[in-house]
């Protein structure tokens, strides 16, 4: 495809100028994609979180078809109707159990925001909604962290130290820290070899 027929597919003023350039990693991709939503809104966002929700559900229901089992096995069915009836208003309580299982399937992320005001709403209105996808307030405290000029030296290195751990499978000893929303400046400091997704 020719870098006209790109300019022109995306939109882009004819005062933009497209460069393209080799990589010589072929796992990364790059993606462009327009906002939908209104900016302060922060829904544009929303795809960072779409794995917590689902695993939130999937051991939910794993963990309610665990209690009927149990409850069936010592042939209590009344117990396990009843399970059944209860198992919406109990969901929430049976997922936050797992809370930090769940948070470790977000991808490890960086997300550059231009102004330290703006970080700080986005971190809020992240974790508002993890905590609304019914996980836990410290898992979530863990997962998302801002990483600025103004924060202490202490946090900074303590911040930065989690992030750049391996990630591994077991989840007591896997990296807590899973999405770093960053000031651009961030972007000098990091290098990462396993982030998954950038946001900018």
């Amino acid at each position: 495809m020719m870098l006209i027929e790109i300019q022109e597919l995306c939109e882009f003023d004819s005062i933009t100028r497209i460069q393209r350039t080799s990589i010589d990693r072929s796992n990364i991709r790059l993606a462009i994609q327009c906002t939908q939503h209104f900016v302060d809104t922060f829904n544009d966002l929303d795809f960072l979180i779409e794995s917590i929700k689902t695993a939130v559900e999937r051991t939910t229901e794993e963990n309610s078809d665990n209690m009927i089992r149990e409850t069936l096995r010592h042939d209590a069915l009344a117990t396990a109707q009843a399970i059944v009836s209860t198992h919406t208003r109990q969901e929430t309580k049976q997922a936050r159990f797992d809370s930090r299982a769940c948070c470790r399937t977000i991808s490890k992320t960086v997300v550059y925001i231009d102004f330290i005001k703006l970080i700080e709403t986005t971190v809020h209105v992240l974790i508002k909604k993890l905590i609304q996808a019914n996980s836990s307030k410290t898992s979530v405290f863990n997962v998302i962290k801002v990483y600025y000029s103004e924060l202490a030296e202490f946090d900074k290195r303590s911040i930065f130290a989690e992030f750049a751990k391996s990630d591994v499978e077991d989840v007591l000893k896997s990296l807590r820290h899973r999405i770093i929303v960053a000031i651009d400046a961030m972007k000098m400091s990091i290098n990462n070899s396993d982030i998954r997704r950038v946001v900018q």
